[in-house]
């Protein structure tokens, strides 16, 4: 009854809403992804990593997904939760505790408080779980021919082309038919012709910059791509330039293809944008109104400019955490506080855009691998970046 229910909800769910509504509202997930109507192989993968219920992105956009329909995807992080003001607050210097509710995350982090941090206690798929949607999607539907590239994923920075390949490699372990590529800017052309022309990957996630060069070089082909995925697409889709550079990507594919757009946020001139690029789309959003996350603590600090490095070490020191992620707000203020922590005998890592892609990729495999516990970084890492073991994240 369960499948049925599944199949019934992903054919006839636009017949009976009205025909003005251009999006649908997740609710929360009532399934599994045992319904879901997956193969052995990706079932066994996701039972292999935790997983058992969908989010409300995913129980409402992979039914979609699998039927093969062009999707825009958005999911908004909205929670309830606690402001801590520590400081003089209208002439008076006793610590209030202010609740505030339904605010977004990122309205929280423009608001540019000395500290910010987290605890995530929930363990699921990164962010709400769009990536799952498109991998999981892919995976189930792919048919693996050699020399042919089935999916093409666009991401907007070399670390989350890595992580999303990641994800590729993690839930497509029991199909051993299946190749996943990655190619970004900053390391040897050669390298990336090498992956295209040696290991003939059927999933190629990419920078759009380097697969611009990869197909005016002539050695990647994507005439027969089945799945055009762009993630973050606002990102991509809001400068010209990075712009240009999917839409010559796209004329380079078949006229019938699936495309899926996703994205935490899209305005409605990334909206308009994206339907460009889509036939038809579902889109999808995540209600902000109805949605929290659990398990999530939030608090803020108000210091003296001169006092930040003092409570960010009592923090670390009184906190109990797995790994940490601290965000700064420029490249020099990463490297000074990298300096100033391990001075004060607490070890980390930063990373920053003007680093070596080299290096910056083998801090970001080392931290995801639990080698290091304090990670210093720019807002590079602010977007779609999923690290498992972090349970406290700081702005300062």
């Amino acid at each position: 009854m369960i499948v049925l229910k599944f199949l019934w909800r992903a054919l006839m769910t636009e017949q009976t809403k009205p025909k003005s509504i251009k999006g649908s509202y997740a609710t929360l997930a009532d399934a599994t992804f045992k319904d879901m109507l997956l193969n052995p192989e990706l079932n066994r993968a996701l039972g292999d990593a935790g997983f058992e219920h969908p989010s409300e992105v995913q129980n409402e956009a992979i039914p979609k997904a699998l039927l093969g329909q062009d999707m825009i995807v958005q999911a908004k992080v909205t929670m309830n939760f606690f402001f801590l003001r520590i400081g003089s607050c209208g002439g008076c210097k006793k610590k209030k505790v202010i609740p505030r509710k339904s605010e977004t995350f990122f309205s929280l982090l423009f608001f540019s408080p000395p500290y910010f941090f987290f605890k995530k206690k929930k363990k699921n798929f990164s962010g709400m779980g769009k990536t799952a949607v498109f991998v999981l999607a892919a995976l189930n539907q792919i048919t693996p021919e050699t020399g042919v590239v089935d999916t093409l994923v666009i991401c907007h920075t070399r670390e989350m082309a890595f992580q999303v390949a990641g994800e590729f490699e993690r839930f497509s372990k029991y199909m051993p038919g299946v190749i996943t590529g990655v190619v970004y800017g900053g390391v040897p052309f050669p390298e990336s012709k090498r992956v295209i022309a040696e290991e003939k990957p059927h999933i190629l996630i990419g920078t759009p910059g380097r697969l611009v060069h990869l197909l005016e070089d002539g050695v990647l082909k994507l005439d027969k791509l089945k799945r055009f995925v762009v993630d973050e697409c606002d990102n991509l889709l809001k400068e010209l330039d990075m712009r240009k550079q999917v839409q010559h990507i796209f004329r380079q594919t078949p006229h019938n293809k699936q495309v899926m757009m996703f994205s935490a946020t899209i305005d409605e001139t990334a909206r308009a944008v994206c339907r460009k690029f889509t036939k038809s789309p579902k889109e999808i959003f995540v209600d902000d109104k109805q949605l929290t996350l659990h398990g999530l603590q939030q608090h803020y600090v108000k210091l003296q400019e001169k006092d930040k490095n003092r409570k960010l070490n009592d923090l670390l020191d009184a906190l109990d955490f797995n790994q940490v992620v601290i965000f700064v707000k420029s490249q020099l203020r990463a490297e000074q506080l990298n300096h100033l922590l391990a001075h004060c005998s607490f070890p980390s890592i930063f990373v920053h855009g003007k680093m070596k892609q080299e290096k910056r990729l083998e801090y970001f495999k080392a931290f995801k691998e639990y080698k290091h516990r304090i990670l210093v970084a720019t807002n590079l890492f602010g977007r779609g970046v999923d690290i498992e073991k972090v349970n406290i994240g700081m702005l300062i």
